[in-house]
């Protein structure tokens, strides 16, 4: 390998403005590789100016160099986007043109379906995958009008044989939690793969009510006020998605309210339209704060002006969110939705509930913030758990050692810029790569 010049390396992913764990798993990826090689972020598009639709057949997809949040991007137009087994079939020529001259490639995504291109293309590539086909669109499927549905049901069969496909072709495969890990074995009959987790940093912020957003609840008494007299909740994420299980959130918090009129919920994320016209008319939505969308230092600020935060999911590859609260050191109570049992231990960093346990999700947020002793103990447990499992230096060294592991001859690639020798840098003996 020429080592003067940088190899390049395409991420493949879903479009970024999808959001949520999707966006940050790609941040932390493009972060990563743009430090060692020369990274392009791939995605498919289902913008009508460069795609192809039954109401314009005629039309030819196109491909469309972009940026998204400081990433170069290469943006190919969908196929007949309805049919999705032929998301990446019908373009793969478009495919094949657009990644001639990489060398390595990076998949992550929520499912593995974003890694399809590779594997028509024959090609090696690391797979980081959050959650199994079935599970993550469980709730969306509910929600599809009727025509919608039916040809999903024509289509799922198909989908869930290129999930086998590309999950027994993966180069190295990467589960973000042991929930997706336990899918991934059964299904492939992978047996030795590598948990990757997410790269989580600590807060180091200590935020007086000056610093927090100057709405009703953010603003009220925040300074001086006593844990247990007038405690804060937070959730975190895009509501508008069936599986965050929003009504769950909200019958929680009636409970913990009945309990303590006092107590607050600041929602950060979006929310369905009609979302206030259901509950503004019960006298505990006065308690409630819908921030929306957030900044990161914002976000900061927020989870630190908190005490514990509630994830009510149906589903979840990791919830990201629980990590970033558990690195301010706010416990967090959670469904038992996936992959949140490799972080919410049960009185150390939070609790696990049942899901759709309305009562006992508000019991044990209560639970905690009732006494001083506890709330600062597991307080300090949640940030000390992050440390030690998820920094960015073990999940970088994962990645790193997953490409090598994938591409030998990229080792040297890696000590040159780092000036190390990688020999007994990651215990590797449990990752799988195939033939």
């Amino acid at each position: 390998m020429n080592l003067t010049k940088r190899p390049k390396v395409a991420i493949l992913t879903l479009h970024p403005l999808n959001g949520g764990g999707i966006l940050s798993s790609l941040r932390s990826a493009y972060s990563f590789f743009s430090k060692y090689f020369d990274t392009t972020v791939f995605f498919l598009g289902f913008d009508s100016s460069i795609s192809v639709s039954l109401r314009k057949p005629w039309r030819k997809n196109r491909v469309r160099h972009t940026t998204y949040f400081g990433m170069p991007c290469v943006e190919i137009g969908a196929k007949w986007a309805f049919w999705e087994p032929g998301h990446y079939k019908n373009t793969r020529k478009v495919w094949e043109q657009e990644l001639e001259g990489y060398d390595y490639f990076f998949v992550t995504s929520g499912t593995a379906l974003a890694a399809h291109p590779l594997v028509l293309l024959n090609k090696k590539f690391v797979l980081w995958v959050a959650a199994p086909f079935d599970d993550d669109r469980r709730e969306w499927v509910r929600t599809m009008p009727l025509l919608r549905r039916c040809i999903d049901q024509c289509s799922v069969g198909k989908m869930r044989e290129i999930e086998h496909e590309i999950l027994k072709s993966a180069t190295v495969l990467l589960p973000l939690s042991s929930y997706t890990n336990e899918y991934c074995q059964k299904a492939c009959n992978r047996e030795r793969t590598k948990i990757c987790g997410y790269p989580i940093g600590l807060s180091t912020s200590q935020v007086s009510v000056s610093q927090v957003s100057a709405s009703p609840v953010s603003s009220c008494k925040l300074a001086e006020r006593q844990r247990d007299v007038e405690p804060r909740f937070i959730a975190v994420g895009r509501f508008t998605d069936p599986r965050k299980n929003l009504n769950m959130l909200m019958q929680v918090f009636q409970l913990i309210w009945c309990s303590n009129s006092r107590a607050q919920l600041c929602i950060v994320g979006s929310v369905p339209s009609d979302f206030a016209a259901d509950w503004n008319m019960l006298p505990w939505f006065v308690n409630v704060e819908i921030v929306g969308y957030a900044s990161n230092e914002q976000l900061d600020r927020l989870y630190s002006s908190c005490d514990v935060m509630l994830i009510s999911s149906y589903q979840e590859g990791l919830g990201i969110v629980g990590l970033e609260a558990l690195a301010h050191g706010v416990p967090v109570v959670a469904t038992d939705c996936g992959g949140v049992r490799d972080y919410v231990i049960n009185g150390k960093t939070g609790f696990l509930v049942p899901i759709d346990d309305i009562q006992e999700m508000a019991d044990k947020a209560l639970e905690i913030v009732k006494n001083k002793e506890n709330f600062e103990r597991m307080s300090s447990e949640s940030r000390s758990f992050v440390e030690q499992n998820f920094s960015h230096k073990r999940i970088e060294n994962i990645f790193e050692q997953a490409m090598i592991t994938a591409y030998p001859e990229i080792k040297n690639h890696f000590e040159q810029a780092e000036g190390v020798n990688h020999e007994a840098s990651c215990d590797w003996t449990h990752v799988h790569s195939s033939n």
